[in-house]
């Protein structure tokens, strides 16, 4: 249940954003008229575009750069959610810590996207530190399984993981090679979510009615 205090945020958001844009695109004039506003909880938007039964107790866990949202719902409505500082980059943090300790280096912003990028594709990826060629993803890869690990004891602290009967990863995190494997492993009724990345944006875009029913088996 929202308290009187959270619905009147809402409000303030939905009529903030809620009018007519003018503005400028390619050099051409843009008029946007946004009618109506509705705010949701990322997890809200996630659990929205869910296919299957949903009818039971159902956990998302929304894996971020920085965060771990999880959201519990139960018979198709939120009950509880709680978020973690144990994102992606938290796996990367203790990748630098591990360089260094080798008598290497930090990777750069752009090293990292580079790394996760490697990551995905199965390859391996090494940077130049001190004249000479380290390799980063082996280490990478004991950092993101051991991080994913803690984010599983985590989420096990905080919500009743073993009570739910799906458990659902989402986010950019999600995919098998960062957490997905890992955490699959950990919580094996886990199963990530179709188009992982963006399954709140689909889930936003998707939701047209204020709450979702949940379905059960057919």
């Amino acid at each position: 249940m929202r308290g009187p205090l959270v619905v009147g945020v809402v409000e303030q958001i939905a009529q903030a954003l809620a009018g007519t844009y003018r503005f400028a695109y390619n050099g051409r004039a843009v008029v946007v008229r946004i009618a109506d506003v509705a705010v949701r909880r990322e997890g809200e938007a996630a659990f929205a575009q869910l296919s299957g039964d949903t009818s039971g107790r159902v956990l998302i866990m929304d894996i971020g750069g920085r965060t771990v949202n999880l959201a519990l719902f139960a018979g198709g409505e939120y009950r509880h959610g709680k978020t973690l500082e144990l994102g992606v980059e938290a796996a990367l943090d203790n990748v630098d810590r591990a360089l260094l300790g080798q008598g290497a280096r930090a990777l750069s912003l752009a090293e990292r996207g580079e790394l996760l990028t490697a990551l995905l594709q199965a390859e391996s990826y090494h940077i130049t530190a001190g004249h000479r060629a380290v390799r980063v993803d082996q280490i990478a890869r004991q950092q993101l399984d051991t991080t994913a690990h803690a984010l599983c004891q985590e989420a096990r602290a905080k919500v009743a993981v073993e009570a739910a009967q799906r458990v659902v990863l989402i986010g950019g995190g999600a995919y098998g090679a960062l957490f997905g494997d890992a955490i699959r492993r950990d919580i094996t009724i886990a199963e990530t979510a179709g188009g992982a990345a963006l399954a709140n944006a689909y889930g936003a875009l998707g939701a047209v009615q204020p709450t979702k029913r949940a379905r059960g088996r057919k």
